[in-house]
């Protein structure tokens, strides 16, 4: 995979509002993945917000997470279209699109 692939994944990605599959199976989600290999996954659901500090690396079309405070690596097909980022975990695809960085 590219570097302008990854690059691509750099800044916040958040549940696209039509992915009424991904919001009921995993609430609302906003990602924030840094140059740094540090992905910020906070997660809203029935009205709390949940954050988790993870690591990422990417390898070809698969984006590998880890969770430093509770290590299991996990692996996700993604792809990106424009501002679109779809992930397929375990048969579930959900979609998110690009959000804005808050400075």
């Amino acid at each position: 995979m590219s570097n302008s692939v990854i690059q691509q994944l750099f800044g916040i990605w958040e549940t696209d509002p039509t992915d009424a599959a991904a919001l009921a199976e995993y609430g609302s989600v906003r990602m924030e993945f840094k140059e740094d290999g540090q992905l910020i996954y906070a997660i809203k659901k029935k009205g709390k917000e949940q954050i988790i500090m993870m690591t990422y690396g990417v390898d070809d079309n698969k984006l590998i997470t880890d969770q430093p405070s509770h290590p299991q690596r996990e692996v996700t097909k993604f792809s990106i279209a424009g501002n679109m980022l779809m992930l397929d975990y375990r048969n579930r695809q959900s979609i998110y699109i690009r959000g804005k960085t808050v400075k």
